[in-house]
């Protein structure tokens, strides 16, 4: 320290002496004020603050100030700014940084001083924006969010959100563990567009898929198809529009059934893909890394294992040429056909039943049920087909419904029965509505 000027220094505890004095003496003069003094503190931080010692700030003008380019520096690790264990504001106090660019850094937890006590802002000093990279907790709901579907990954407990970079928003509906996830996206079973068409360069094997989206099989994740997608079916799967959607292993099978998938990885990646039901029914093994599907379609094959051609309006299909699937004799107990719809799924057929009797002067009833529904006998007040002779010439009619609407099992069968077994009776598919699994 260099040498003082010549004039009378006043200590903060009231101690006076001559420049000269302090010069030659700073050294004992210094040591006695430091063994003395039980409010001031030296900036070189050759005083502690212990003990009944503090920076008193006595008036709201008053402050402890720290320059532009200055901090508090030097507590070593472990240490902390004590009064007790704490640093203390009184009721009217307060921690302000000046300018609007000076940061406070912590390196540790913020915590309140007691729990569910204080707020963080307040109705009229709001926070602007807060950045994070973890989760936010509320009691025990957590909001968080990342890459996928939080199925099976993500533990919480119920009302706690999730937000994946594809822009679905999940909920916990049930369970404290990592499932029960809900996607809010969508409804229950929803699935919207995804229109399929037989492709024109080879319709006899290639698809094309419009977007749309659909949750999963599990109800949990959305799949959005948000480009269209032609796939070849006499290929086996890779990824892209335009590249073979086949499960591997597996091939178009003759006069069977095929089931079309959109699938999903976890990325959120989708994409097409056909399986034969003979093999794998209805859960084919995905192609590596897709994890999530949704039965969109089921299309028929012909004795040339080439796919039937048709239209698809929504859930309805309507074969480019009707087939007759079925003729046989008057049944008068309930028998099973089968109809030429796809299997493993219960759909409606759009039939025609055309009845002819033999004999003169008779009319007999018929009725096509479902074998979901009981086997009933028809009669005159209860049926949907019906055939009369009176002039030698068939008559057919299916009592005011040209097309009896009912579900088949999941073989592609229907129930048919007649009144007597005086006659014949010949089925023609002109398509069927498949609800898609909604």
């Amino acid at each position: 320290m260099g040498q003082l000027p010549s004039y009378t220094n006043t200590f903060v505890n009231g101690t006076t002496a001559e420049a000269p004095e302090v010069n030659e003496n700073f050294t004992e003069i210094k040591d006695a004020h430091n063994a003395t003094d039980t409010s001031a503190f030296y900036a070189d931080g050759s005083k502690d603050i212990t003990g009944a010692t503090f920076i008193d700030v006595n008036s709201d003008s008053s402050g402890l100030q720290v320059g532009t380019t200055r901090g508090f520096v030097g507590i070593a690790t472990g240490s902390v700014i004590d009064n007790g264990t704490d640093m203390l504001f009184s009721t009217s106090r307060q921690m302000r940084f000046t300018p609007a660019l000076a940061k406070a850094i912590l390196d540790g937890v913020f915590l309140p001083g007691l729990t569910g006590s204080y707020d963080l802002g307040s109705s009229s000093l709001l926070w602007k924006d807060i950045f994070i990279s973890g989760d936010i907790n509320i009691s025990n709901v957590t909001v968080s969010s990342g890459s996928g579907s939080p199925e099976t990954v993500v533990t919480a407990d119920p009302g706690s959100q999730y937000n994946d970079e594809g822009g679905n928003i999940y909920v916990k509906a049930t369970g404290t563990g990592n499932t029960g996830w809900s996607n809010l996206q969508a409804p229950q079973n929803y699935l919207t567009g995804l229109n399929s068409e037989n492709d024109a360069v080879d319709s006899d094997h290639d698809i094309l898929i419009n977007t749309g989206m659909a949750k999963d099989d599990t109800d949990t994740v959305v799949i959005k198809l948000s480009a269209a997608t032609t796939k070849r079916t006499d290929d086996t799967f890779a990824e892209g529009t335009g590249q073979g959607g086949f499960a591997a292993t597996e091939t178009l099978p003759i006069s069977g059934t095929i089931h079309e998938w959109v699938i999903s990885k976890l990325d959120g990646t989708t994409d097409v893909f056909y399986n034969n039901h003979a093999t794998s029914g209805l859960s084919p093994t995905l192609p590596t890394d897709f994890v999530y599907k949704r039965r969109n379609r089921s299309w028929q094959t012909d004795s040339s294992a080439n796919i039937i051609n048709g239209t698809w309006d929504g859930d309805d299909f309507w074969l480019n040429v009707p087939l007759q699937v079925s003729t046989g004799a008057f049944p008068n107990t309930g028998t099973l056909i089968t109809v030429g719809t796809p299997v493993g799924i219960k759909i409606i057929p759009n039939l025609n039943i055309f009845s002819a009797v033999t004999g003169t002067d008779i009319d007999l009833e018929g009725l096509l049920t479902s074998p979901d529904q009981a086997d009933t006998a028809p009669s005159s007040s209860v049926f949907n087909l019906f055939a009369g002779q009176d002039t030698g010439a068939a008559l057919w009619a299916n009592a005011g419904n040209d097309n009896p609407k009912v579900l088949t099992n999941t073989s592609g069968q229907v129930r048919i029965r007649y009144t007597s077994t005086s006659g014949t009776y010949t089925a023609f598919l002109h398509g069927w509505k498949d609800r898609r699994d909604r």
